[in-house]
């Protein structure tokens, strides 16, 4: 068991397993109290492996229609663990057969859990430079908020992390990125973060405009955050691998340009500048972006992206993810524009390019979603899903009649505690064409795409959501 988080229901837990099992010597971690639940949900009553996670992470959209967890979330509510946040990993050996699993909480607020596989081995870590320190080729992607991943030593992956195959095969494919020989770049192994950016700062001080970063890996965090307060602009820095968290924080006239993935909260705060990422983006990705384009061309974007956007005058930032994400995307948005394009979807699959609590707070900017219709019930704030059902279990008891339960259902969804957002299905009209052809173009042009695209992108149909 690792665990990295915070379960608030410890104590709830501790109680729980006193009176039921007669335990009594904790040692006071929320990781043993996890293993604890793993055991006699499995060993004393029999779940399988994949209902006693439901069981643990609770309840969830995504058993609206599954009426064997919501009974088993309901008889063992005990047992639900409550963070957030929180990130499990177990090893788990169980009916003469060795298990990896790996869950995250139903907000994935933090830490992140990444996912990963090659020809020999699944692998498990917080940060995808870990994998990549073993395995350079593995490949990649990330739990769904919620999700589980479960892979067994002779039945291989049972779950992908709350993902279909399709959309992991679609949204995370094998990936290879362009790699640089020549003398002149800084070569970042052994270097600590602090001693990378002290050298690309030097060279931008002597003048080079151009400077590029080889064998980058997790460890390097921060990269260019001490570039704005020296004052460079019209920089490019290009970076060969997959930089640490908090990559082109408070940037502001600088081009960065990221050859492979980027990890956790890449250009927060920015001001103006570009951040060009030819991978997948992790969580927190454009948080309270100001000023700029933040380009995205991998298939994922991951959780809360976007989020506390705003504009000023003619400081209008723009996001641009060509994959999907997913929960939280925009939440607190004041300004600017978000596009997701889902480029890798097309013809392919009809994967939904976003998750739930689309543009949540939401009081200003837009976001453009194209291929189908983002269902209402993805915008925005929503009623928990046990609440609602709650809810329609007492008007049954009530024998209340259907347009009652609507009437009070429009109450519930309408109210003046539940901030709603405007959204249509449309083309874009000319003046959207005016303004988002020349950021598509850029887009293009950055990640090497066929002109053709622009077109179809701009004459494709888009949820536009906005602040009601």
């Amino acid at each position: 068991m690792v665990h990295n988080g915070e379960l608030s229901s410890y104590g709830n837990h501790v109680n729980a397993l006193s009176h039921k099992y007669g335990l009594n010597s904790f040692v006071g971690t929320d990781s043993e109290v996890a293993a604890y639940l793993m055991h006699y949900l499995i060993n004393v009553h029999g779940l399988d492996i994949e209902d006693a996670i439901k069981v643990l992470i609770g309840s969830s959209p995504k058993y609206a229609v599954d009426s064997n967890a919501l009974s088993l979330i309901k008889q063992f509510r005990w047992a639900m663990l409550d963070g957030p946040p929180f990130a499990i990993l177990m090893g788990i050996y169980h009916n003469d057969d060795l298990y990896l699993v790996a869950m995250v909480d139903r907000f994935k607020l933090r830490p992140p859990l990444v996912i990963g596989m090659d020809d020999h081995y699944y692998y498990v870590a917080s940060e995808e430079a870990a994998i990549r320190t073993v395995s350079p080729s593995a490949r990649v992607w990330t739990l769904e908020p919620g999700g589980y991943f479960i892979a067994s030593l002779r039945r291989g992956i049972i779950s992908w992390g709350g993902r279909a195959k399709e959309e992991v095969d679609t949204f995370f494919p094998q990936r290879s990125f362009p790699t640089y020989v020549g003398r002149d770049a800084i070569n970042a192994e052994g270097l600590s973060y602090r001693e990378l950016n002290e050298e690309i700062l030097r060279r931008a001080l002597s003048g080079e405009r151009i400077i590029r970063v080889i064998n980058v890996r997790g460890g390097h965090r921060f990269i260019g955050v001490n570039l704005p307060r020296h004052g460079i602009r019209d920089v490019r820095v290009e970076i060969y691998g997959i930089p640490g968290n908090s990559l082109a924080n408070l940037n502001n006239g600088v081009e960065f340009v990221v050859y492979g993935n980027a990890q956790d909260d890449v250009a927060d705060t920015m001001h103006g500048g570009r951040v060009i990422i030819h991978g997948d983006a992790r969580d927190i990705l454009a948080q309270a972006l100001q000023g700029g384009e933040v380009f995205v061309r991998g298939g994922n974007a991951g959780n809360r992206v976007g989020i506390q956007m705003r504009e000023y005058r003619d400081r209008r930032p723009y996001l641009i993810i060509g994959g999907r994400v997913d929960d939280y995307l925009g939440e607190y948005m004041a300004g600017g524009v978000v596009m997701v394009l889902g480029i890798d979807a097309l013809n392919k699959c009809n994967a939904q390019l976003v998750g739930k609590h689309v543009g949540s707070g939401m009081v200003g900017g837009r976001i453009y979603i194209r291929g189908g219709r983002v269902p209402e019930n993805k915008v925005g704030l929503t009623i928990p899903y046990f609440e609602l059902r709650e809810f329609l279990d007492a008007s049954r008891d009530e024998e209340l009649g259907q347009d009652e339960v609507n009437r009070l259902l429009s109450v519930l969804m309408r109210s003046e505690h539940v901030r709603r957002n405007s959204i249509e299905y449309r083309d874009l009209n000319k003046d959207e064409v005016k303004e988002l052809e020349p950021i598509l173009r850029k887009f293009a042009h950055d990640f090497n795409l066929n002109e053709s695209i622009i077109d179809y992108l701009l004459s494709s149909k888009y949820t536009i959501i906005t602040a009601e």
